[in-house]
């Protein structure tokens, strides 16, 4: 049996306070007294214990040099030296406080519960807010971020979701109760009427999916089975886009198809002029932050809300040049390897912690294809999950070979 360390509950009580208001907004002065108190527990404990190595640490370092290094080239300075410290900084701060602190079964279940309990009370405030006030009430003094920012929040808590119904053992609450909370956190997310959210939910579901099974797939039957649920899966998700599309094209007849709209989207007009600018400057960039160039495209697209490339790569590109895309593509690459060497692990959780993994970036690489919204309690919010199941899945493997 694999030991789980006994741990007091105040050391992980700050970590998962901060997933707990990650989805609330106007919470950012008690985000970062959370995240500075769980940065200061994890270095305590990192000095005090034996910690393994952090995944991804070396291309995680490339990256961030290169995004440091652009401080003395970008156009805008101040700008890009904030975009650092939110978009780099805070999120390394969140991924390895959680890798180190997230020891055992005991924590992972402390937070899931917290995020649970910040995704019930943002979708309750949004449903609440269309049904009373027949509008998304995101600036209120306390309650929900823009639509984008929740769905994208809702996309990754989903996969978290999916973690604790595959294994019961650290699900915080019975089946029945987490299956009502997936479907209150989709219902509210249904009604931002974003699009891409459900590619990305779809395809981190067949990746969960295949992954977390990936042992069960040498019969013939339930490869079978695994393909027809990989089906439904894409379709589902295709249906939900083509529903969220028309209803916010409603001029658009409906028989012209999700292809129609996706050729007819504005984003293509973003992308064509994001690729001119980013071979401009194609070794070294604009400078950190995919808004490096905001003032630039505002003017060429002609409305505030196209601001940058509305694609994490070409952001990338944009900011840092191909050097700096091709190093964001090595850290992603890395940390994906991370979760596949859980995935073959003997310990059946410790697999699923790596499946988890691997669903979450996949639904975070695919939800940022049109758009980059793993920013700000986004960033925080993947990173610190990320750090979580690398925390318990590498511990929970090193033990198992002791």
């Amino acid at each position: 049996m694999i030991p789980t360390p006994s741990r007091s509950w105040p050391i992980i009580l700050p970590a998962a306070l901060l997933i707990a208001i990650l989805p609330i907004t106007h919470t950012v002065a008690l985000r970062m007294v959370l995240l500075a108190v769980t940065l200061g527990l994890a270095v305590h404990a990192w000095l005090r214990e034996p910690t393994p190595p952090l995944p991804a640490r070396k291309t995680l370092l490339l990256w961030a040099a290169i995004a440091v290094a652009s401080l003395a080239w970008s156009v805008d300075r101040e700008y890009s030296r904030g975009e650092v410290a939110n978009e780099i900084g805070y999120a390394m701060a969140a991924y390895f406080g959680f890798f180190v602190l997230t020891r055992s079964e005991d924590d992972v279940r402390r937070i899931m519960l917290a995020l649970i309990a910040g995704i019930v009370l943002t979708s309750t405030f949004g449903i609440a807010s269309l049904l009373l006030h027949d509008d998304w009430r995101a600036g209120d003094s306390i309650g929900i971020g823009d639509r984008n920012a929740f769905s994208t929040t809702i996309s990754l808590a989903c996969v978290a979701l999916m973690l604790l119904l595959a294994n019961r053992r650290i699900a915080p609450l019975s089946p029945v109760a987490l299956w009502f909370v997936l479907a209150l956190a989709l219902t509210a997310a249904s009604l931002t009427l974003n699009r891409t959210m459900w590619p990305a939910l779809g395809a981190a579901a067949i990746v969960f999916l295949l992954a977390h099974n990936a042992s069960r797939l040498g019969s013939r039957r339930n490869r079978l089975v695994a393909l027809l649920l990989v089906v439904l899966i894409a379709g589902i998700s295709a249906a939900q886009f083509f529903v969220a599309s028309t209803i916010k094209r409603s001029e658009q007849s409906a028989s012209q198809g999700v292809v129609t709209a996706v050729m007819r989207d504005e984003r293509i007009l973003i992308w064509k002029y994001a690729l001119h600018r980013a071979a401009d400057r194609p070794l070294y960039g604009y400078g950190y932050g995919r808004g490096i160039l905001r003032k630039d495209f505002r003017a060429r697209m002609g409305h505030d809300l196209a601001w940058h490339a509305h694609n994490v790569f070409l952001n990338q590109a944009i900011s840092l040049g191909i050097p700096g895309l091709a190093a964001y593509c090595l850290m992603l690459a890395s940390l994906g390897a991370a979760f596949v060497r859980l995935t073959r692990e003997e310990d059946a959780l410790t697999r699923s912690f790596g499946a988890f993994g691997l669903a979450l970036l996949t639904g975070m690489i695919v939800r940022s294809l049109a758009d980059d919204t793993i920013v700000r309690e986004n960033a925080l919010l993947f990173w610190s999950l990320a750090g979580m199941a690398l925390g318990a899945g590498t511990r929970r493997a090193a033990a198992s070979t002791h």
